[in-house]
C-alpha cells in the first residue's frame, strides 16, 4: 500500500515591521525588570538592617547578593541598548 503524503503545518513567524516598536518593547521590558529587582534589593537591604537575628542576616545577605547581581546585569543591558541607540543615530 502506498503511503499518503501528509503536509506539515507551517509556522508563520511574526516579523516586526517597525523596528522602533520592537526596540522600545525591549527597553521597556528591561526597565520594568530593573525597577522591580532594584526595589526588591532595597526592601531586602532595609529588612536586613531591621532584623538582627543571625538566620535572617544570612538569608537577607544571600537575597541581597542575588537581587543586586540581577539589578546590575539589567543596568548593563539597559546601557547597551542606549549605547546602540546612540550609535544607530550617527
Amino acid at each position: 500500500m502506498a503511503k499518503k503524503k501528509v503536509k506539515r503545518a507551517r509556522r508563520k513567524f511574526q516579523v516586526s515591521r517597525n523596528s522602533k516598536e520592537a526596540y522600545n518593547k525591549k527597553i521597556n521590558f528591561v526597565l520594568k525588570n530593573l525597577i522591580f529587582f532594584a526595589s526588591l534589593f532595597l526592601i531586602v537591604f532595609i529588612l536586613s538592617l531591621i532584623f538582627q537575628n543571625e538566620l535572617f542576616q544570612n538569608i537577607f545577605s544571600l537575597l541581597i547578593i542575588i537581587f543586586g547581581s540581577i539589578s546590575g546585569a539589567l543596568v548593563i543591558a539597559l546601557l547597551v541598548f542606549i549605547f546602540l541607540k546612540i550609535l544607530k543615530k550617527k
